[in-house]
């Protein structure tokens, strides 16, 4: 099955929804499913791209048999105001759309 995950955070952020993710995907491919991860460049908790990472519309990577793709967003900044959370989350929903839209997976899973 092709299945793939939108989710907000995922590796190297170590949130538990991040780690979470990573586990149930990484699982998933174990038992001969094909995995995608949706997610946007790490930048959390401040808003700055982790190193080892650049800013650009899109980056596809292959983690341990998951395929991730990393998608450009509006950055929260360190005084994280509801204008930034709310800029996040429309580029984000849009960025992701274009991806479930070019890859038509069986299965989305979707974590907000």
């Amino acid at each position: 099955m092709n299945i793939m995950f939108i989710v907000a955070v995922y590796p190297p952020e170590g949130e538990p929804t991040a780690v979470m993710a990573k586990q149930i995907a990484e699982h998933l491919v174990s038992q001969g499913h094909s995995v995608t991860i949706v997610c946007p460049f790490p930048n959390r908790p401040h808003g700055e791209i982790f190193p080892g990472y650049k800013r650009k519309w899109t980056s596809v990577t292959d983690e341990n048999g998951v395929r991730v793709i990393r998608v450009l967003t509006w950055f929260i900044n360190r005084k994280r105001s509801f204008i930034h959370r709310l800029l996040e989350n429309i580029s984000f929903g849009i960025t992701s759309s274009l991806k479930v839209l070019s890859n038509r997976p069986d299965l989305i899973f979707l974590e907000t």
